[in-house]
C-alpha cells in the first residue's frame, strides 16, 4: 500500500509462501490478520489468496478454499487502496466495474505502476505480479492501445 508493504506484512508473506512448517504459516496468517484489523489493506489480499486454492498458496498449508470469502477480501482490499489488492482482484475475476468506480486508484495502470516500483526495488512476490501482468495479456488492461499492433493472441504472446 502506497508503494510497500509494511514490515509485518512482508515477514507474513515470507512465513506464508516461503516455509513448509504449518506453525510458521499459521503465524504468517495471524499477522495478516492483525494487520487487517488495523485496516492494512494489503493484509486483506494476501488473505483472500490464503482461501483461493492450491493455485495461490500451498495446499498443504491447511487452508480451506472459500471462494466468496477470498471475493470479498480480496476486493475489499482493491476498494481499501491496495495495488496488491488491484492485480489479484483481476487475475481472479474479482475487479468488477464497481470495485475499480470503489478503488481509489485512477486505473489498473497506476495499481500496476505502484506494484512495478516495489518489483524494481527488489521485491519478490511484486516481480512476480508483475510477470503475470505480461503473462496472461493483463497488460493490455495497462496499455489498451497494444492491443491495436496485435492480430491475435500469438502475436502479443511473441511480444
Amino acid at each position: 500500500m502506497k508503494g510497500k508493504y509494511s514490515r509485518q506484512v512482508k515477514t507474513a508473506v515470507k512465513l506464508i509462501w516461503s516455509s513448509f512448517d504449518r506453525d510458521e504459516i499459521r503465524r504468517g496468517y495471524s499477522i495478516l490478520i492483525l494487520e487487517a484489523q488495523k485496516g492494512d489493506a494489503d493484509a486483506l489480499a494476501f488473505i483472500a489468496r490464503c482461501f483461493m486454492g492450491e493455485e495461490y498458496v500451498w495446499p498443504q498449508a491447511g487452508f480451506k478454499v472459500d471462494d466468496a470469502n477470498a471475493s470479498k477480501l480480496m476486493q475489499k482490499s482493491a476498494m481499501m487502496g491496495s495495488a496488491t489488492g488491484v492485480l489479484c482482484a483481476a487475475r481472479s475475476s474479482n475487479l468488477t466495474p464497481s470495485v475499480e468506480r470503489h478503488m481509489p486508484f485512477a486505473s489498473f495502470k497506476e495499481a500496476f505502476e505502484e506494484i512495478l516500483g516495489q518489483a524494481e526495488r527488489g521485491d519478490a512476490f511484486c516481480c512476480y505480479m508483475v510477470a503475470n501482468v505480461y503473462f496472461w495479456g493483463d497488460y493490455l488492461r495497462v496499455e489498451p492501445d497494444y492491443a491495436k499492433q496485435f492480430k491475435d493472441e500469438n502475436g502479443y504472446n511473441a511480444w
